[in-house]
């Protein structure tokens, strides 16, 4: 992004043809960049998850991915939608490192806003693993698809 170091959109969409391209180094450093000039920004904290998880950093990952979801708004019909997504990107990856209490933290708040069939499997996998049905049924909001 050395066309434009005050752009920050540059920074973005320079950081994803990076990453896309399998150089997720230098993604973070873009991405990074990104962040400085848009601190609150769903989009660079998700590119900035994906380039971590890229080069196998889980934590930070899970850490940026943390982050993008705390900038959604509860109300907004696109960013429950990106809830969503960000949120089988977090549990996915808590699973595989065997975090199953944060699992079940994610999917709880993911989905009050969506009945997706792969957050609930994950959910369900966690409190098995964890010997915790009570932990899945605090996970299944009364009322949804799944409470039956």
């Amino acid at each position: 992004a050395e066309l434009s170091p005050d752009d920050s959109e540059i920074h973005r969409i320079y950081g994803r043809l990076l990453l896309d391209s399998g150089r997720g180094g230098e993604a973070v450093k873009s991405a990074s960049a990104y962040i400085e000039k848009r601190e609150n920004d769903y989009q660079g904290y998700l590119l900035l998850g994906d380039a971590h998880a890229s080069l196998r950093n889980t934590v930070r990952a899970e850490r940026a991915w943390t982050k993008a979801l705390s900038t959604l708004r509860p109300g907004s019909s696109e960013d429950i939608r990106r809830r969503e997504e960000t949120s089988i990107r977090l549990v996915d990856s808590m699973l595989r490192r065997g975090n199953y209490r944060g699992v079940l933290d994610i999917a709880r708040v993911a989905l009050e806003y969506s009945d997706d069939a792969l957050l609930l499997a994950s959910a369900s996998t966690a409190a098995d693993r964890l010997g915790d049905t009570r932990g899945l049924r605090r996970v299944i909001i009364p009322g949804s698809i799944y409470s039956s």
